[in-house]
């Protein structure tokens, strides 16, 4: 689990398998976006702010992930937890 406050290269990491599940979790009047440094011009995952708990499951192949916080347009606050595989809500 990571928290912090506007744009943020995430630790880079290995899934177990070919699946991992994110979370997550903003406040504030910003947006938030979940980029896939390893392919940055892909379409961002946008992240509501101010609701329920984000949730999403990634496929990918079992190769190092780096994945990066964008915030824009006001003060975001986020905590963010990536579990390998598939996990419900």
């Amino acid at each position: 689990m990571t928290t912090g406050e506007g744009n943020t290269d995430l630790p880079v990491f290995k899934p177990e398998s070919d699946v991992y599940t994110v979370y997550v979790k903003c406040t504030g009047k910003g947006k938030m976006t979940l980029v896939d440094r390893n392919a940055p011009d892909d379409d961002p995952s946008k992240i509501g702010c101010n609701g329920p708990t984000t949730h999403g499951r990634i496929y990918t192949d079992v190769v190092p992930q780096k994945l990066a916080v964008r915030t824009d347009g006001g003060t975001v606050h986020w905590t963010l937890a990536v579990v390998s595989g598939e996990h419900p809500v």
